[in-house]
């Protein structure tokens, strides 16, 4: 069983609202997330994830398919290289125009 957030107390307010025993499970939080205009930064344990995606939403969206992952068997190793592959989806909150203002 897995749970992911992005703080302590995300973590522990799903524990509390689904009533969740949660001495075997495992948790994924994405520490120092960082947002730039062309991806999103965290760390996962000592893996540093650098993806192309914009909006501090998608460290969720990430977390959610690291998460996933893991529950397969699938190092954070193998998640970090998926990630540097991952272009996005063309047409998905991608930047049509960045002068005189950026536009997504």
């Amino acid at each position: 069983k897995f749970c992911y957030g992005m703080n302590n107390l995300e973590i522990e307010k799903l524990k509390i609202d689904w009533k969740l025993k949660t001495e075997n499970w495992k948790f994924i939080k994405a520490v120092n997330p960082k947002t730039t205009d062309d991806r999103i930064e965290f760390l996962v344990r000592d893996t540093l994830f650098k993806v192309k995606l914009v909006g501090s939403f998608n460290v969720l969206n990430a977390l959610t398919a690291i998460a996933i992952a893991q529950s397969q068997g699938v190092s954070l190793d193998v998640c970090q290289k998926a990630f540097e592959k991952f272009k996005g989806m063309p047409g998905r909150m991608e930047t049509v125009i960045k002068e005189p203002f950026r536009e997504i």
